[in-house]
């Protein structure tokens, strides 16, 4: 959503931990996506000045896709939780869309930008990489364990 750097920091103040809170674990499993300022506000919660990305238009042109540095820092350490249902803004791949209506009175959109990585790498088709793939086996379902959870809690402990 829009809003995502808002919500997030609003939920944190509901815990009240204060000085207490070590790190923030965001998990984005499952989630359809949102919007691209959504994804620049909740950025901005953890670092400034950083480019995730940049879309390129049909005439090669680049444009970065940057964090909102008017978001206030959290300054905290941060573990992001995804899996292959992470699509669009969820995996950072958005991008503007040529919406035609037709005749029936239903629209097409058709993407008028792709995106690649900060690096300039592909994502389209590929996603993000991870920095940690934890495997979910059934074994740990039926223990009640959320093993990618677990990872990252201990991630933060560092």
């Amino acid at each position: 959503m829009p809003n995502a750097a808002t919500l997030v920091e609003q939920a944190i103040g509901g815990l009240r931990l204060g000085k207490h809170l070590r790190g923030i674990v965001l998990d984005l499993r499952s989630n359809g996506g949102g919007a691209p300022e959504g994804v620049a506000g909740l950025l901005g919660a953890f670092v400034h000045d950083k480019i995730w990305s940049y879309d390129i238009d049909r005439n090669g042109k680049r444009i970065a896709n940057a964090t909102n540095d008017t978001v206030p820092l959290l300054h905290q350490p941060l573990v992001v939780l995804t899996d292959r249902r992470c699509v669009s803004a969820c995996d950072t791949f958005t991008g503007p869309a040529g919406m035609y209506l037709l005749d029936d009175g239903s629209s097409l959109l058709i993407p008028s930008l792709s995106e690649v990585g900060a690096h300039g790498e592909t994502i389209d088709g590929i996603g993000v990489a991870p920095d940690d793939n934890v495997p979910l086996t059934a074994a740990a379902l039926s223990a009640g364990h959320d093993p990618d959870l677990e990872k990252a809690v201990s991630l933060l402990r560092l």
